[in-house]
Parts: structure tokens; sequence; C-alpha cells
């Protein structure tokens, strides 16, 4: 006994809509229709001709087939479920098929019936997704008697189908993309983030945030600025100093307000031996500019 199946073709546009490929899984498993056969290609335009040849009078004809050649198509035989097999009249699992896809007319797509949205997932595939009268979603086999005719323009590229999911509508892609998109942006938040804990710093160590404790943190800065300056020694001690210094001020290892008066001490005294007032007020503005510029950079 011959099983009871139908052909059923998707078109580019509805192979290039993740959502709608979805829930057409979801319709064809609730309705009792499988996937036996498929293949996944782009046809020549001599082929989508002969699948349209009974329209090759129409006005319409030219822009069927350039859509129809416009991308990939997704060819399927589908067939009822084995409990089902001989409980029905033959062209069953073609009616179902049909009822999936629902009006090919664009007109009749918005005026067909529909119930609450669970129905709606199950049937008028071209009502939801169909954008025209030829960009419609799907291909039905009108009558048994095309189905062999039809069917016979995809055999010779037809294979057995485990897993429909990811072997015809290749949804395995659109979920490798969406993981790397939601990676990314975990890493743009992780980013965002970091400027956080970087503006966090002085809160983790229990440091006010105001206009005094800044002024006295900028100060430091600067005087460690001037030693450097005055300091006649090896530049890579200078450099060592300045680093060190700078980092048990931030980590508020030694306190701000005892570290402030001693520097500030030290500052006084290298300037006013030297005696070069404007050497030394001129390079505290130079180190005071450049201050301001890294806690702008920091603050963003």
């Amino acid at each position: 006994m011959s099983k009871n199946w139908t052909f059923a073709l998707l078109k580019p546009d509805a192979v290039a809509n993740p959502i709608s490929l979805g829930w057409l899984l979801d319709a064809l498993n609730k309705t009792g229709l499988i996937i036996d056969m498929g293949c996944r290609l782009t046809l020549t335009s001599e082929e989508a001709a002969q699948l349209y040849s009974f329209h090759k009078n129409s006005f319409y004809f030219n822009r069927l087939i350039t859509h129809l050649c416009s991308g990939p198509v997704v060819a399927m035989k589908l067939e009822l479920t084995e409990e089902e097999q001989g409980l029905y009249s033959k062209g069953e699992a073609l009616k179902r098929w049909r009822r999936i896809l629902g009006p090919s007319k664009f007109g009749k797509m918005y005026l067909a019936e529909c119930g609450d949205f669970d129905e709606i997932k199950l049937e008028n595939f071209r009502q939801l997704f169909g954008l025209s009268d030829s960009r419609n979603f799907g291909h039905g086999t009108g009558s048994l008697e095309e189905l062999e005719k039809e069917y016979s323009i995809f055999e010779k590229y037809m294979k057995k189908i485990e897993d429909p999911y990811s072997e015809l509508f290749q949804l395995d892609k659109y979920i490798y993309l969406v993981e790397n998109e939601e990676k990314n942006e975990e890493n743009k938040e992780g980013e965002v983030n970091k400027k956080e804990n970087i503006k966090e710093l002085f809160r983790n160590y229990n440091i006010p945030i105001d206009y005094i404790t800044l002024g006295i943190f900028l100060w430091n800065w600067c005087v460690l600025g001037m030693i450097c300056i005055h300091w006649q020694g090896p530049l890579i001690l200078q450099q060592f100093y300045l680093v060190s210094v700078s980092a048990l001020i931030t980590l508020r290892v030694v306190s701000l307000a005892v570290f402030s008066i001693g520097f500030n001490m030290g500052f006084v005294g290298k300037a006013s031996s030297y005696g070069d007032w404007n050497v030394t007020i001129a390079c505290y503005v130079s180190i005071l500019v450049g201050l301001a510029f890294t806690l702008m950079l920091l603050a963003l």
C-alpha cells in the first residue's frame, strides 16, 4: 500500500525567516505531518519554469520565476504519521499541507478566518509571513494528478531527512549567531563593568569622593612629579619611585592626610632651595593638566 504523502516547497522568503521555520516545524508536528525526504537548493530558471508551467501564460509568471530563483528553497516530501497511514483518503497529506499554507492570493490571505494564537500558528502561514502573491511563503501541489510531476523535478536532489532543524532549515546556524551576539553583549557589559570598577576604586577603599579628597589626591601626584623633576638620580629609579608611591596613595595603605602633609612640606622645601618658582609653578600646572585629562578618561 502506497503511503499518504504530498510535495511541499518553501520559497526563498520563508527559508530566510528563522522564526517562520521554527513555527512551521511545530505546525507540522501538531498536524501529524513528518518530513520523510527533503533537500535545500537554489533552483535554476528552467526548473522553476517547469514547476510553474501551468502559470506560463499568466502576467505574473516572470515574477514567480524570479523570486523562486532568488535564493535557497527547501523541497520536502511530507507523509502522515505511521499511526494515521491508511486511516484517511489518499489526498489527506496534501490537504493538511495546503491548510497550513492558507490561501495563495494576497487578498484572500487577509480575509482568511483565524482562531486564537495557537490556531494561527497551525495554519495560514501565508497570512502570517506572506509578502505578496509571489512571495507567499510556500508552494503546495494543487491536486493528486500534479503530485508526481512536481515531485519528479526535485527527486534527484532528495535525501532521507533525520534532523530537519539543521539539515533543511539550518536553524542551528541562527542559534550560533544568537549565542555569539549574546557573548558580545556580555563582553560589552564586562567592559562597562571595568569602567565602573575604576570609578568604584575610591569607594572600595573607603575614600570619600569629595572635592577636598580629590584635591589632596591631585596635589600628591603633583608633588611626586616635582620630586622626579628635581631629583638628579637615575630615571628608572625615579619612575619606580613614582609608580610605587602613587600606588600606595591610591590603595590608601598610608593615610592620605599624613601623606599629603609630608610630601607638600618636602615640595615647598625643594622649591625654595632651588629658588626657581617660575619653573616650579610651570611644572606644577603641566602635571595638573595631565592629571585632569587622566581623570576624565577614567570617568568615561
